[in-house]
């Protein structure tokens, strides 16, 4: 299966699950290039838990997805970046977030959880 950017896609998860390994969402957010470079996908987790509402939240709605998302109240977790290997996948392109909205997510990404700390 292909593999894009914007997708959403399902990853085995034991992180965020107490006793088992299941299927987690997380959005596709690596160029296409690096995607192909070495096998290597770099994702950021959602969620629909409603626990969260702080500064590293990025609300999903059903608009910024070409398919209603499955879930009320999903969000990205905008500091839970990781970078998985394309064999991590359990399942590929289930969904994707359209572009106005993708380029929306990166840039409070990049305010949120990649700014320059401005510390000496």
């Amino acid at each position: 299966m292909d593999l894009h950017q914007r997708d959403l896609v399902f990853l085995y998860d034991d992180i965020h699950t107490k006793n088992s390994i299941q299927e987690h969402p997380y959005i596709v957010i690596s160029c296409q290039d690096a995607i192909l470079h070495d096998g290597f996908v770099i994702v950021v987790m959602t969620t629909s838990s409603g626990m969260y509402n702080d500064d590293y939240s990025f609300p999903l709605t059903n608009e910024m997805f070409v398919k209603p998302l499955d879930k009320e109240n999903c969000q990205a977790r905008m500091h839970i970046i990781i970078s998985v290997k394309n064999s991590q996948i359990a399942k590929r392109s289930v969904n994707k977030m359209k572009l106005v909205h993708f380029k929306q997510l990166l840039k409070q990404i990049k305010q949120t959880t990649l700014s320059v700390d401005e510390e000496e």
